[in-house]
């Protein structure tokens, strides 16, 4: 059963790649080039290599929860057919936090906000 719910997740990534938004299109994104690189393998994926790198960006780089990110590792991911692994991967997830949090202000901080470059309140400089 375990086995079929995997390949399942495995059969459904491709047709997600265009359905999906937020912290699922983040790891369908990480999850179809992980198993591009693998060579169309899936069973060569490092999946928890994919769930790391696929939360943290979406939590770290696109500002969504942790939550979301783990809720999309739980549903989407091959390696968590299991739903005993889910509250695992919560747990880790919320742990990461606060570090991919602050990540995400510090990138903020770093970018250009909007209209900045249209600044109002002074002329342009000759």
């Amino acid at each position: 059963e375990l086995l079929t719910e995997k390949q399942r997740r495995i059969d459904a990534l491709p047709g997600l790649r265009h359905k999906t938004a937020g912290a699922e299109h983040t790891f369908v994104n990480h999850a179809m080039k992980a198993i591009e690189r693998a060579g169309g393998d899936p069973d060569k994926v490092e999946w928890n290599k994919v769930e790391g790198a696929a939360a943290r960006e979406a939590v770290s780089k696109n500002g969504q929860s942790y939550q979301s990110a783990a809720r999309a590792i739980c549903e989407l991911s091959p390696h968590r057919a299991n739903p005993a692994s889910h509250p695992k991967v919560e747990a880790w997830a919320k742990e990461r936090a606060p570090i991919w949090q602050k990540e995400y202000e510090e990138l903020r901080k770093q970018r250009p906000q909007l209209g900045n470059d249209l600044n109002l309140e002074h002329p342009p400089r000759a």
